[in-house]
């Protein structure tokens, strides 16, 4: 008979940081304290209240904790940037200012970068150690994140936006990939949407292998919202814009069935 798992009882106390690194710090080209939250840059970026921001179970539950809690709130705050820049963008969509646009999703790319880049962090983490942070996060998952929930949002927003653009410049989606020369502005933005969808799409991958890693997927491993991990395979692969992606495979059949048959390589 298979032995219930003893409760995850961490033996752990709040890591003090080392009194040469603890705030406030005299800054001797300034002649005065940094970390008190007073100073101009201070009140700018609100340091105050966001490096107070992971004192709470989590973070002091073990050494990772603190990790953990930080990268969270990274992901949260550069999908708050990038929710911010996508209602910029529905905006320059409305006004027609296509040029605009482009520079804005690259800007969005650029973010998009970061934001996978830092899952890195998390890959650090071993199983056993998420094991004990895991303790103290209930049922949250992935489906709760506001900044997640905002591109859910965000993407049939710029969907019916290039939608309109296309019809109102008489061209369709087929066309523009048909005869990109003829549609090199609306190109261009279809090719922008892709860079979005895919850069999307990549953080969605490596998130399922950092779960892969860190707790393991397979049906009879639960997320912390009791799904079967093995669903987040199916989540990983749903496209923003599913159109440009459905386009491309009719592209490459008409290609297949078009093109004349080659000598010793079949059809």
């Amino acid at each position: 008979m298979k032995q219930p798992r003893p409760p995850l009882t961490p033996n752990f106390e709040e890591e003090a940081m080392r009194p040469e690194l603890a705030l406030p710090l005299f800054n001797h080209v300034l002649k005065d304290f940094v970390g008190n939250g007073t100073l101009d840059y201070e009140r700018t970026i609100r340091t105050g209240e966001l490096l107070s921001l992971q004192d709470h179970e989590t973070a002091l539950v073990n050494h990772d904790g603190t990790t953990f809690v930080i990268s969270h709130q990274c992901q949260e705050l550069k999908l708050k940037l990038i929710a911010h820049e996508l209602s910029h963008t529905i905006d320059l969509l409305d006004r027609r200012e296509l040029a605009a646009t482009i520079t804005t999703l690259d800007r969005v790319r650029i973010v998009f970068q970061c934001l996978t880049a830092e899952l890195e962090i998390l890959e650090t983490l071993s199983p056993r150690s998420y094991q004990t942070i895991r303790e103290t996060l209930g049922h949250g998952s992935g489906q709760e994140s506001p900044g997640f929930n905002q591109l859910l949002n965000a993407g049939p927003l710029l969907w019916s936006r290039l939608e309109a653009i296309l019809q109102a410049a008489g061209a369709t989606l087929e066309g523009v990939y048909d005869h990109p020369e003829q549609h090199p502005d609306l190109f261009a933005l279809c090719e922008s949407f892709t860079t979005l969808d895919a850069n999307y799409q990549k953080w969605l991958y490596h998130h399922f292998m950092l779960v892969k890693r860190i707790i393991g997927v397979a049906r009879d491993v639960p997320s912390l919202a009791q799904n079967a991990t093995t669903q987040l395979a199916a989540s990983m692969m749903r496209p923003m814009f599913d159109p440009l992606w459905r386009m491309r495979c009719a592209m490459t059949r008409e290609w297949v069935e078009t093109r004349p048959a080659t000598p010793g390589h079949g059809v």
